[in-house]
């Protein structure tokens, strides 16, 4: 990942979060992902990201937001998770419905899991 054509909202020696390459259709929709290659990271370090994956969101993200698990996930060799908006007209709504998820409110910071 080039980063100078990112759009990098946080960074430390672990983790990174981006905005995504493909929006496929949102608005917003942004990443974190583990620096170091490979899917095997510590409680601690997925921890941290997915922390700052929820910070981040609460700041780009209006009203609620979602976190996807990787089930369709394009990008090998990297642990990630994405943030997205729910938007019902956006080319992978009905893959979203069928991804695990965690719904966050923005406002009332409630989180909701399917």
């Amino acid at each position: 990942m080039d980063l100078t054509k990112e759009h990098v909202y946080y960074e430390d020696e672990k983790i990174l979060v981006v905005d995504t390459q493909k929006k496929k259709g949102h608005r917003n929709r942004i990443m974190v992902l583990t620096k170091e290659h490979g899917v095997q990271h510590t409680k601690e370090v997925l921890d941290e990201a997915i922390r700052e994956l929820i910070e981040v969101s609460k700041q780009i993200f209006e009203e609620e937001f979602i976190l996807l698990s990787d089930r369709y996930s394009s990008i090998n060799y990297h642990w990630h998770i994405v943030a997205s908006d729910l938007d019902p007209e956006a080319e992978d709504h009905q893959q979203i419905k069928e991804t695990p998820y965690i719904l966050i409110k923005n406002e009332l910071h409630t989180v909701t899991a399917q």
